[in-house]
Order: C-alpha cells, then structure tokens, then sequence
C-alpha cells in the first residue's frame, strides 16, 4: 500500500489559536457581505520539525447574508 503525502512527523496532542476580526458591510436592508480576516497558529504539531516549518496561516474567510 502507497501511502503518498501522509506526515510521519505529527505529535499526539497539539494545540491551535485563532485570532480574527469580523466586518459586516450592509449593502441594503436585507443583504449584508461578511469579511474576516483571521491568523492561525499552531502550537506543538510536528516532532523534530524542519527550519523552514511555519505554523501559522492567514485566511480571509467571505460570505453573504440575507435576511428573509
């Protein structure tokens, strides 16, 4: 059995942390776009981790709302 790309390097136990901002933007009484941009870092994931190993990312997570 192949098992290409699986991370032999993972600890059992891990930590991560989340920090974001939410923005609503009314575009009318019943429409409404959502923006968060957010940082994640994670704490503890890989044993004996390379130097070029970064534990955090940043994401713009989108989406509408509409109000019925």
């Amino acid at each position: 059995v192949s098992l290409e790309g699986k991370a032999n390097n993972l600890n059992n136990v891990s930590f991560s942390t989340n920090i974001g901002l939410g923005l609503d933007y009314n575009l009318s009484e019943k429409f409404k776009l959502n923006l968060e941009p957010m940082l994640k870092y994670q704490i503890n994931t890989f044993e004996n981790a390379s130097p070029d190993t970064r534990p955090y990312y940043f994401g713009i997570y989108s989406g509408f709302s509409y109000k019925f």
